[in-house]
């Protein structure tokens, strides 16, 4: 008998144990299924040892249900990194498929999700749907959807409201974002401005000295809108310079205020050329 002392770690790997067959720790999959059922409170709260311990173990056992329950359980935290589960997710899509996964991670994407890692939340986006919306292995629809969710989360629900951010953005991948939407879906002007808006809006929150710290910094504002111009372009042409004028002026605005007007300027001079022939 092993004893696991209700010792988070120990309780995995004895499942693990006894989910493999043909050895001495072998249990049978019913008792399994219910041993990692128990265990999914915890670990989802845990370090990231044990959930790589416990995802081995749900697809040692090979339930579809437990798996999408380990997963809700996860995702239902918002304020855990979505970005750090990207492997395993990879790996319970072979067990559940890509549209179920799809939609559980499309209902995760909220506001709160997305501000308490801004970056890690878009680079997820990012690479799941270039991993899985290139190879058809997502319907349109899904893919569609995935999209908007994440466009949704990132629009402020009140641009008043203030809240620090526990990272900087200056890896935020605003271009690649962008680019999601530049297609002529009729949606799509509608939720490239929500994208903009966003960001425009969480760049100005104040910054965290340091991961833990109570202090902040002043942050830079949409100091990134330059390195997105070609996106930025590409959407004007699209859907009109009117639909994103004000976005972008106001995001001017807010640089000149930190004291960044050769930045600001120089997202005017990099936009007003190719936007002078477009409707006000």
């Amino acid at each position: 008998m092993t004893v696991t002392n209700n010792d988070t770690s120990r309780m995995c790997s004895y499942l693990l144990k006894a989910c493999s067959k043909g050895t001495s720790d072998s249990e049978p999959m019913d008792e399994c299924l219910q041993k990692a059922k128990s265990l999914i409170p915890r670990v989802v709260g845990s370090n990231k040892s044990d959930i790589s311990v416990l995802v081995r173990s749900i697809m040692t056992i090979g339930d579809e249900s437990l798996a999408k329950e380990f997963l809700s359980s996860y995702l239902n935290n918002s304020e855990r990194s979505i970005n750090a589960m990207f492997d395993h997710i990879q790996t319970l899509v072979g067990l559940c498929g890509t549209e179920a996964i799809t939609s559980l991670i499309a209902d995760s994407l909220n506001t709160t999700r997305f501000i308490t890692d801004p970056t890690g939340t878009a680079n997820f986006v990012l690479k799941y749907l270039d991993s899985f919306g290139k190879k058809v292995a997502i319907s349109q629809q899904h893919r569609d959807n995935m999209i908007a969710a994440f466009a949704d989360s990132i629009r402020p629900p009140d641009k008043n409201i203030s809240r620090p951010l526990k990272t900087s953005l200056d890896n935020f991948p605003l271009s690649a974002i962008l680019a999601l939407f530049v297609d002529e879906k009729p949606e799509n002007g509608a939720l490239a401005r929500c994208v903009l808006e966003g960001y425009v809006w969480i760049s100005c929150q104040a910054v965290k000295s340091s991961y833990y710290s109570s202090s902040t910094k002043p942050s830079d504002g949409p100091v990134l809108l330059t390195s997105a111009t070609r996106s930025i372009t590409q959407l004007c042409n699209v859907f009109g310079w009117a639909e994103y004028k004000d976005v972008l002026v106001d995001a001017a605005e807010k640089l000149c205020e930190r004291g960044k007007s050769d930045i600001a300027l120089a997202l005017v001079e990099s936009l007003a050329p190719k936007n002078e022939d477009k409707s006000n």
